[in-house]
């Protein structure tokens, strides 16, 4: 029975509860000036105030505080609980705006208009502060980018700054930031002036209508009246609510009249070529280097060059590389594409026009880059590479071990001949000459350790003795140990792979291997050339890789000497 009197308490308390839900809105005044701040005072009766949700408020007002006071009390049996929400709001623009309905647990607050009066805030030439916007094309085709340009110019100090980026509207397009936000100060007319910058490219990806809504800007001022600046009293500071120019364009699609494959839209254009030798050899490669650069388009619309076939000649193009900056207030690009040549026939060949049809954005008509028709005569190809390697070999009696397949000799060579006579097994070593020189191993081997402890026993004996600390010269390259194994294997494809790294790291502004040729040594240069020959030759060739390895770790860059190459002493003598 006491249960039954319980859950029927409960159950009355929810009832009321529940018969009082009930929200209802007002405002401290209805008519102030933009930058002034109201208060919304919301009474919520019979539901829990934090679920709330306040997000239909941001679309014309800042909710800049939130407070609420709570309180319970039985009257004649009945439960009766309320909140009172208090929300301090900033208009972010002039004229009528109207305070949403606010929902809390099913319940609707009522809408209520207000009147908000726009206020002539001062330039920043008076210590006021400006957001100004500017748009580098306002007929754009479709897919050409937009540089917009958002300056904030403040002729006095904020405070609480809140950016809101430009968006779009209406329409498609890609908007992305351009760079890095940029500050300087000027003098205007005798104030100084602080200008904060900001870039974003803005590239149509439809024809038709595309609306860009502006930048915004909200932050506090100090109130021109205050007589002590810099005081942290909310009274005496102003909200001010800022929006750049918004953008109605009229994407124009691509011409009927365009002739290209791609669609590319720039302000200038040019192509260009070189060539890494002149002279020509059957099934040596030649490096082709082709340059793009352009203002005003972006690495999306500049695809791969087609290349046309070349007769006689095999092309081996390498990935692009790109190279995007912003000057001037506009975009500039730069694309390096580097093609290997190996001719297999001797006589004329002749490298095709390449041609380039791209939209100029200034004169509004088709432009084309053209690469005009080169013609070379190839020669015959030298001596076999495995002779030139033997050749090296021997002049370099220190240079790593390269095995060489055995070939038969011409009767007229002046080379020693091998006697076929001799038995192979007269050449092997005996077991004698092996257990020979592993005696002599094992004895070297005792007298390095011998020499250790003899060594660390007199350094723990005298510690006082001062020596000159070694200090270990500048390394050039971290990919040193991968080039030595790949020398040491005479993997050419490896020592490409593992060159291309110490070239990054020895000269970081070349992009490609072939670009460090003319910065190196003519012997590292000719090494570099063999290893190319090697790796793009039509049929295996041997390579030897001791000569390319010991070019490389004698390399040192011209200016640099021994004594630079090391670190300073600490301490000084």
């Amino acid at each position: 029975m006491i249960l039954v009197r319980v859950f029927s308490f409960l159950a009355f308390l929810i009832l009321s509860v529940q018969a009082y839900a009930a929200v209802t809105s007002q405002v401290d005044r209805k008519n102030l000036q933009q930058g002034e701040t109201f208060l919304l005072v919301l009474n919520i009766t019979g539901s829990d105030a934090s679920s709330i949700d306040l997000s239909p408020l941001e679309k014309d007002f800042e909710v800049l505080g939130r407070n609420h006071r709570s309180n319970t009390s039985i009257i004649n049996g009945d439960l009766k609980r309320s909140t009172k929400l208090l929300i301090t709001l900033a208009p972010k623009a002039s004229g009528t705006l109207e305070v949403p309905v606010l929902t809390v647990a099913g319940e609707q607050s009522q809408p209520i208009t207000i009147n908000v009066a726009p206020v002539q805030l001062a330039s920043a030439v008076d210590g006021g502060v400006e957001l100004l916007s500017s748009l580098s094309d306002k007929a754009p085709l479709v897919q050409q980018p937009l540089i917009y340009q958002v300056n904030i110019v403040l002729g006095q100090r904020i405070f609480n700054a809140e950016f809101v980026e430009p968006k779009v509207k209406q329409g498609k397009a890609l908007i992305q930031p351009l760079g890095e936000q940029r500050q300087y100060r000027q003098q205007l007319q005798g104030r100084d002036i602080l200008v904060v910058e900001q870039s974003w490219v803005v590239t149509p990806q439809q024809s038709g209508v595309l609306e860009i809504e502006s930048a915004k800007l909200s932050t506090s001022i100090q109130k021109q009246q205050t007589r002590f600046p810099g005081s942290s009293n909310p009274r005496s500071m102003q909200r001010i609510f800022l929006s750049a120019d918004n953008y109605l364009l009229d994407v124009e699609p691509i011409p009927a009249t365009f002739s290209g494959a791609s669609w590319i839209t720039a302000s200038e254009l040019t192509l260009k070529t070189e060539l890494s030798s002149d002279e020509w050899k059957v099934g040596e490669p030649v490096t082709q280097t082709l340059t793009l650069n352009a203002i005003g388009t972006t690495q999306e619309q500049i695809t791969e060059l087609e290349l046309p076939e070349v007769q006689g000649i095999k092309q081996y193009p390498t990935k692009p590389v790109y190279e995007q900056d912003f000057q001037d207030g506009a975009v500039r690009l730069q694309m390096t594409l580097e093609v290997t040549l190996i001719p297999n026939l001797a006589g004329e060949v002749i490298l095709p026009e390449i041609r380039l049809p791209w939209w100029n954005t200034e004169t509004n008509q088709e432009e084309v880059a053209v690469l005009p028709e080169q013609s070379f005569n190839v020669a015959q190809g030298d001596a076999p590479v495995i002779q030139q390697n033997a050749q090296a070999a021997t002049n370099n009696p220190t240079a790593i071990p390269s095995p060489v397949a055995n070939q038969p000799m011409d009767a007229k060579s002046t080379s020693p001949q091998m006697d076929n006579g001799v038995d192979q097994a007269e050449t092997e070593p005996s077991v004698w000459d092996k257990a020979a020189w592993l005696i002599v191993g094992l004895a070297l081997l005792i007298g390095a350790l011998l020499g250790g402890v003899v060594t660390f026993y007199l350094s723990r004996k005298n510690p006082t003795s001062k020596t000159e600390p070694e200090i270990a010269p500048v390394t050039q390259s971290f990919s040193m140990s991968d080039l030595k194994a790949a020398c040491q294997k005479n993997d050419a494809v490896a020592a490409r792979e593992a060159l291309a790294a110490w070239a990054q790291h020895s000269f970081p502004e070349s992009r490609q291997l072939n670009a460090v040729l003319g910065k190196v040594s003519p012997e590292l240069r000719e090494a570099i050339t063999e290893l190319n020959r090697c790796c793009f030759a039509e049929r295996s060739k041997k390579w030897d890789g001791s000569v390319l390895y010991r070019f490389v770790s004698g390399y040192k860059p011209e200016g640099k000497t021994e004594k630079g190459n090391r670190l300073l002493g600490l301490v000084p003598e």
